[in-house]
Formats: structure tokens, C-alpha cells, sequence
């Protein structure tokens, strides 16, 4: 949860009590998606756009951003998010 906090994915996401409404809906997103994908959507999330959401709305260096720790403590996260 401190990657989610750290980045500010609360600001667009609903997640971890947050209620951004700019980007999907995280809330359980590990029952809907395996890690690959999720760490996919965070190093390019214009890969694959959710429907109803417009691409280029994440920003696309998070991976640069990153130590790799942190990529992986993200999508653990995410992917226990049931």
C-alpha cells in the first residue's frame, strides 16, 4: 500500500480508500487481472485501455520512475487486491 500511496494512484484509481474516478476502478482488481497484466498497465498503460477510459490519462514513465522493489511491492499489492 505505500508503493499505491507514494505514486498517488488513489488520485485517478478508487483504491485503498481513495475515490479517484478518472481511471479504473482498482478495488479488486487482483480477482480480475493476474500479475503480468498489472505489471504491464503500470510500465505502459497505453497497452490496453479499459473501455469508458481515454488512453495517454496515465502517465506512461512510472516504470522509470521506479526502483523495480517498488514495481513488484505495487503489483503484489494490486494483484491481492480480491
Amino acid at each position: 500500500e505505500e508503493a499505491i500511496a507514494e505514486f498517488g494512484c488513489g488520485a485517478c484509481h478508487k483504491v485503498a480508500e481513495e475515490e479517484g474516478e478518472l481511471g479504473p476502478d482498482l478495488s479488486h482488481i487482483g480477482k480480475l487481472r493476474d500479475k503480468e497484466f498489472l505489471r504491464r498497465s503500470i510500465l505502459d498503460p497505453n497497452a490496453e485501455i479499459t473501455k469508458g477510459f481515454e488512453p495517454d490519462a496515465m502517465p506512461g514513465d512510472y516504470g522509470e520512475q521506479m526502483y523495480a522493489k517498488e514495481l513488484e511491492m505495487m503489483v503484489e499489492y494490486l494483484a491481492g487486491l480480491k
